[in-house]
């Protein structure tokens, strides 16, 4: 279920060339979690029995590497505040949602996936991300805004294959 960072790390440092590790793994774990943010690829339905005085991130506590940063189709009943995951103190009962989450702050390992199937895109994103260190001799702004455009173009592809847009039913007569 979760791998570690030290495959995306080596997959960057083969293109920088004296940059620290950790300033590599800084940068692979803001690139996917801004991935996992905007994508939304990270999503697990949760459900709590909610007693009097339990928290909703309670549904994570099992769930290591992992920050909720959103909350979608949050059962009505229960929630004070879907947004903050908090619940009401006098409910009792159960209270399910979808989480998207992304990596935790210093996660030594990530979800699965963002190695495999999105690697593509939280490398060239964490390139982009180092080319654009001014004081850095690695600097390189044509390669940054390259990364950058590479970076867009997988957040792009992963939002279509993770949320596809909706169909529109039309209304109204055929003119056939």
């Amino acid at each position: 279920m979760y791998q570690s960072i030290r495959d995306l790390v080596d997959q960057v440092a083969v293109h920088i060339i004296n940059c620290p590790t950790p300033t590599i793994e800084n940068a692979v774990l803001e690139s996917a979690r801004d991935f996992c943010k905007r994508t939304r690829c990270h999503k697990v339905k949760g459900s709590v029995t909610a007693r009097e005085g339990k928290l909703a991130y309670e549904f994570f506590a099992n769930e290591p590497y992992t920050k909720v940063v959103d909350i979608i189709d949050p059962s009505k009943a229960g929630f004070v505040a879907a947004d903050t995951l908090t619940l009401d103190q006098e409910y009792v009962g159960v209270v399910t949602a979808t989480l998207i989450l992304v990596p935790a702050f210093r996660a030594k390992k990530v979800w699965e996936p963002l190695t495999t199937d999105h690697s593509d895109g939280i490398v060239a994103g964490a390139l982009s991300r180092l080319y654009r260190q001014q004081a850095a001799a690695y600097f390189n702004p044509d390669l940054a805004r390259q990364e950058s455009t590479r970076y867009a173009d997988e957040i792009h592809n992963t939002r279509m294959t993770t949320n596809p847009p909706r169909q529109v039913k039309q209304r109204g007569h055929s003119w056939i």
